[in-house]
């Protein structure tokens, strides 16, 4: 059986000499950035700080430094700390003074300027050999540059001066290389990090911080184990009296791997590794929304939403909590439950948007197509505006018709490809609506141009395709989303049993249908191309075992003429007889349906 879905239905990170200016701020007292009033928050890369007075003594400074930094000072006041920077690091140079060679760093952290960020750090380390943080600046400069050795030599020198126990040391480091340099060379680092501690737990913890902190969600499991595992063996050089508590390393651990889990696609064996820490531990509600999130990504609705109901309970403001738990209302047509959470939130100024475009799917799934359209012209933001006008055009489209219904599509402006390829999707399935398949091919087309790897896309125009009996197309682009997912169970089962079908290739059929029931091995339309299949092989007691599984998970037409054909083929014709009685008037469209038994009996 096909079983497309037929709904209208990244984040980008990038590491610039802001988010190092933003790490090292961390370093040192900082200077108020060029243009920044101090009265209205902006959205600076760098936080909002006061102007420090200057750690110097101007009676021991010649004439020459001593202007330098007045004049330095007086840019600073007029809040053009960069232009102030040079002349700071002039006086710096020349006097060798801690505390000017201090400050010029500060300053430099304004200019964004990697050559004058690194030109301050080496004065600043230079003048004050023994003071850690110029060392910390450098060994996170050096990780950034891909010096990996340069870094591991500065980064040992600024451990030994910093007299910190080592756990909060690497632990640090592992949150602050993961925030400053790229994803190669910060796990390049915090691996030889881990290699040179390998006795030491938080050097574990560090890498598999770092790692969930760059999407490396498979690299990270196995140091957050390895990780774990040492720490409930006690393994470390930190005395008790400095480390940090074991139960709340452990608990950071338990939540990033519930993240790396759920993000790496494997939510069974993320459950199966969280579990016995969250039976110990139930009263942690964070813990308990993220296995929730895994019981969403492995399909148990039911289970997942027990679970935010219980986190409700006892945190009425978990808002995510809430907005999952109405979602899986929505999924089970539970719309009384889920407006009325929705409605909760929609008191919430930052998921008023987002409470508007759900009700507004709620409203549409109760027919009350009025109130759905209000809903969605509440919608404001940038996230779900074009998913809402979407919607309504769906709405109003049986109204105005096909002609209205594009001009209104081609008014929406798209910020990006994503939202493009929503539009031209949206223009196919309303061309498909009014009969005309190939512009709703060519509108499939024009979204591939732009995405050419986007499997919905794919399998959404293979269903046209074999609507035209274009099978050719179809199967190709089965096979492209193959290439895409693997995985993929919709597009495993439509080749499948495409071939079934027509009665060829039943050896592939046979295969993708096993990978297919091992993905997924409670869906229906699946077993009930396998039982198809095995009809078509003459197996007829496995395709009657496996048909009226189907059947029962699914009061299906497809499965109902399926199973009776079986059950004729058998010679339980009486068996069959009952069946169509029973259930042919629940499908009047279905003529083959409707004329099985007297076809059967010729």
């Amino acid at each position: 059986m096909q079983n497309f879905p037929s709904n209208f239905k990244t984040i980008l990170s990038f590491f610039s000499i802001t988010s190092l200016i933003v790490l090292m701020s961390a370093c040192s007292q900082n200077v108020k950035p060029d243009g920044q009033t101090g009265k209205t928050p902006t959205k600076s890369a760098t936080p909002k700080v006061t102007k420090p007075e200057p750690k110097v003594v101007y009676r021991h400074f010649p004439p020459d430094v001593m202007y330098k930094v007045m004049v330095a000072e007086l840019l600073i006041k007029r809040d053009q700390a960069s232009a102030a920077y040079p002349l700071m690091y002039s006086a710096a140079q020349e006097s060798k003074d801690p505390g000017l060679a201090e400050r010029a760093f500060q300053l430099s952290m304004t200019t964004f300027n990697l050559q004058a960020i690194e030109d301050a750090t080496n004065l600043w380390r230079e003048v004050e050999p023994n003071k850690a943080l110029p060392w910390k600046a450098s060994y996170l400069m050096s990780v950034r540059a891909g010096d990996i050795n340069t870094a591991m030599a500065q980064w040992d020198h600024y451990k030994t001066l910093s007299g910190a126990p080592i756990e909060s040391v690497l632990i640090e480091t592992g949150l602050k290389v993961s925030q400053s340099a790229d994803r190669a060379k910060g796990l390049e680092f915090l691996t030889k990090l881990k290699d040179t501690y390998p006795k030491e737990p938080a050097s574990y913890f560090a890498l598999g911080l770092a790692s969930v902190n760059y999407g490396a969600y498979r690299k990270a499991i196995p140091v957050l184990e390895k990780s774990a595992d040492l720490y409930q063996k006690g393994s470390g050089s930190t005395s008790s009296e400095d480390s940090i508590d074991p139960e709340k390393i452990n608990r950071e651990i338990y939540l990033l791997l519930a993240t790396a889990y759920l993000k790496s696609d494997q939510p069974e064996l993320g459950m199966e590794k969280v579990h016995p820490y969250l039976d110990d531990h139930e009263e942690d509600w964070e813990l308990q929304e993220k296995f929730a999130r895994l019981e969403v990504k492995a399909g148990r609705f039911a289970d997942a939403e027990k679970r935010y109901l219980k986190v409700l309970e006892h945190e009425p403001k978990a808002f995510t909590s809430r907005l999952s738990v109405a979602l899986l209302q929505l999924e089970r047509k539970d719309y009384k439950d889920a407006i009325s959470n929705l409605k909760q939130l929609r008191q919430l100024p930052e998921y008023r948007s987002t409470a508007n475009y759900y009700l507004g799917l709620a409203s549409q799934g109760q027919g009350d197509f009025k109130q759905a359209v209000k809903y969605y012209q509440s919608v404001k933001t940038t996230d779900y505006y074009l998913d809402a006008q979407l919607h309504i055009a769906e709405i109003r489209f049986p109204e105005v018709g096909l002609e209205r219904t594009l001009e209104i599509l081609n008014s929406l402006q798209a910020r990006n490809d994503d939202q493009r390829v929503k539009l031209y999707r949206a223009q196919a399935i309303f061309y498909k609506l009014a009969g005309e398949k190939q512009k709703a091919v060519n509108m499939y087309s024009a979204a591939l141009q732009l995405q050419p790897e986007n499997v919905t896309v794919l399998l959404s125009q293979a269903m046209i395709y074999y609507d035209l009996k274009q099978y050719n197309s179809y199967v190709s682009n089965i096979k492209r989303s193959l290439k895409v997912e693997p995985d993929n169970v919709e597009a495993l089962n439509a080749l499948a049993y495409f071939y079934v079908e027509r009665n060829e290739h039943l050896d592939d059929a046979e295969k993708l249908l096993k990978k297919a029931l091992a993905l997924a091995p409670d869906e229906y339309y699946i077993l009930d191309s396998r039982g198809w299949l095995y009809y078509q092989q003459g197996k007829y007691d496995q395709a009657e075992a496996d048909l009226k599984r189907a059947f029962s998970m699914q009061k299906d037409d497809e499965v109902l003429i399926h199973l009776i054909k079986v059950k004729w083929k058998l010679g339980k014709q009486d068996d069959a007889k009952n069946l169509w009685n029973q259930y042919h008037r629940n499908f009047p469209e279905n003529t083959e349906l409707q004329g099985l038994i007297i076809q059967l009996e010729k």
